[in-house]
């Protein structure tokens, strides 16, 4: 039997790497199948390619298997092979009958080969704010070095890798990668390659850099007023799910660090085309309400992204009236009330509604005017309620007392405020509709 021996590929680009398996001893006429272990990217939005080395010669474009299950192979290939995938145990598999070439190694879309000098981006969608394009040349007489340049002419040097000639048909085939930021790589520039004395090669690259987001979230009312808890929640989006999974979310309050104690995450969700991971800092409400601040962040590539948050002050004093049908509303079963805070200049406010048993509820909308000077909220009750003390409870930034909200009260036997309630009903329901 001939020996088929096979040799050991690993790349690594930030963090990915493609690890062949070990060598085989085969028979003529037997199939043989090799594996490529992946790890660092997800072959679930990749193509991934197989090329081969016979000794003495350069790299040969074998074929590829799409992000799905469909494959293509070299014309001159047909036949002879079979590509598929495991992407549970992230491993890419190439069968062959009566293997008689000596070098394969896989490599990840998009990979061009059999062209005289060819760009293409080494990564269909980029995560971070880098991106590697590659530079290929086949058909060279020596070993001659790779040049870059931008639409300008300049001659870059920074973040140029050149790799080692292959011989192939007594000719040269060569490859060059360089790093672009990505604030310089837009539609006004572009990169051109150069082998040599020949004139450098152009490829405008369409590059779509994939999402990814820091956004945090205020605390809620129902956190602050029934378990009298500040819970900030801060969620990383992305379009590439094992960027968003490797992602770390950490907390600092007032600057310092936070004890993972008070940090619950979540598992990464997916919505649509992106992916949330989201990370929960739970407070006393009196630390939230003290005006210090919280930040949220994390690493991408070198950088750090980070998002802050603390409660806005406003006037220290704010007015707190609910409003109620008058008693002409026909009977219905359910009633519509309007519980209005009002400012000068409005803080953070957060209103609960509570009930004559003691219960608190959320207003079915709560909404506030550009101009931060006052907040509606929205309950609707049934008419059995209404017969009872209805409450609007109202916690703000400059409350010295976080455990006796300011409040108004209401119920069908008291006084109603007709002609305000008409007035504030109509104002209300433009802003709802302008608000929604």
């Amino acid at each position: 039997p001939s020996k088929y021996e096979h040799w050991l590929l690993i790349i690594t680009t930030n963090g990915q790497s493609l690890t062949s398996s070990d060598s085989v001893v085969e028979e003529p006429g037997r199939s043989v199948t090799l594996s490529c272990y992946v790890s660092g990217f997800s072959m679930g939005s990749h193509w991934m390619h197989w090329i081969r080395q016979k000794p003495g010669k350069g790299l040969e474009w074998i074929g590829y298997i799409d992000t799905g299950t469909s494959t293509y192979f070299a014309q001159s290939l047909q036949g002879q092979f079979s590509i598929s995938k495991d992407t549970s145990k992230n491993m890419l598999m190439l069968n062959k009958k009566n293997m008689w070439f000596k070098v394969l190694n896989c490599k990840r879309n998009p990979l061009k080969v059999e062209m005289p000098l060819s760009i293409f981006p080494v990564t269909e969608c980029p995560s971070g704010n880098q991106f590697q394009i590659g530079c290929m040349s086949t058909g060279l007489q020596r070993d001659l070095p790779f040049e870059w340049f931008d639409s300008n002419n300049v001659k870059l040097t920074s973040g140029v890798v050149q790799f080692p000639a292959t011989l192939r048909d007594e000719a040269y085939a060569k490859m060059s990668f360089i790093t672009v930021k990505k604030e310089d790589f837009n539609n006004d520039n572009y990169f051109k390659c150069k082998v040599g004395n020949g004139s450098p090669h152009v490829t405008k690259i369409d590059v779509a850099w994939s999402t990814f987001t820091v956004t945090i979230h205020r605390p809620v009312a129902k956190d602050l007023f029934i378990y009298k808890k500040a819970k900030i929640q801060c969620d990383i989006t992305g379009g590439n799910k094992m960027e968003v999974e490797g992602a770390q979310l950490s907390w600092k309050f007032q600057g310092k660090p936070v004890n993972d104690t008070h940090i619950t995450s979540d598992e990464v969700k997916q919505t649509e085309e992106l992916y949330i991971k989201t990370s929960t800092l739970t407070l006393d409400d009196s630390d939230w309400f003290s005006g210090a601040e919280v930040e949220c962040f994390t690493k991408r590539d070198q950088d750090t992204i980070s998002k802050k948050a603390s409660i806005k002050h406003g006037d220290e004093s704010c007015s707190v009236q609910i409003y109620t049908p008058n008693d002409n509303v026909p009977s219905v079963e359910k009633i519509p009330l309007v519980c209005q805070v009002n400012s000068s200049s409005l803080g953070d406010v957060y209103i609960m509604w509570k009930k004559s048993d003691g219960s608190f509820v959320e207003g079915t909308i709560t909404a506030a005017d550009s101009g931060g000077k006052f907040v509606f909220s929205f309950l609707t009750v049934t008419s059995e309620e209404y017969n009872n003390v209805i409450t609007c409870a109202v916690k703000h930034a400059n409350m010295k007392n976080l455990n006796s909200p300011k409040m108004a009260t209401a119920s069908k036997s008291k006084d109603n405020w007709e002609d305000d309630y008409n007035s504030l009903w109509s104002t209300a329901s433009s802003f709802i509709f302008l608000f929604l």
